[in-house]
């Protein structure tokens, strides 16, 4: 039973030229069965790990926090939360970055319940699969150049819509 604790990991890593960078055989940080509380603070990158960069799975894993820092180019997704992992929150001012994954970004599978409305902020680029992915969810998204205009698109496709609002769009949107 891991709760309440603060799991700081380490600071950036650059290997010398032409050495390869080598993560884990599985995940980078995995927090499994009975995790709740627990605050992940990222100061450096979670990075070529065989299997994703973080994964929250199973009904006991609630209430864990994840803030700042990068998971990439692991061979499966960034960040996985699934199996009933439940309540767990990445606030908006995280700054996440998870890039370059063999998965997507962020998978969030079914039977989660996690708070996302509002809280998530991260940038997802160059995954192989979705930046982000959300599996047997009913969820409504905006997408635009902020926060504010992100939370008011998504209050248009409920219960199940995404709305994108690019920079050209903003003013006929917000008549």
């Amino acid at each position: 039973n891991a709760s309440g604790n603060l799991i700081a990991v380490g600071t950036e890593f650059f290997p010398a030229q032409g050495n390869p960078i080598r993560g884990n055989a599985g995940h980078g940080l995995a927090l499994l069965g009975a995790a709740e509380g627990n605050l992940v603070q990222n100061n450096g990158p979670v990075v070529a790990n065989g299997g994703d960069g973080l994964r929250l799975d199973g009904p006991g894993v609630v209430r864990n926090t994840i803030q700042y820092g990068s998971f990439v180019s692991n061979a499966m997704n960034g960040i996985t939360i699934t199996n009933g992992a439940s309540s767990n929150s990445i606030p908006y001012f995280s700054g996440l970055e998870v890039s370059f994954n063999g998965g997507s970004g962020l998978a969030i599978g079914a039977g989660v319940a996690v708070s996302v409305a509002n809280r998530i902020n991260l940038t997802a680029s160059a995954n192989t699969h979705y930046g982000v992915l959300l599996t047997g969810l009913t969820a409504s998204a905006g997408v635009s150049v902020n926060c504010f205009l992100a939370k008011i698109a998504s209050d248009h496709n409920k219960p199940n819509g995404l709305t994108t609002v690019g920079p050209d769009e903003v003013q006929d949107f917000l008549k």
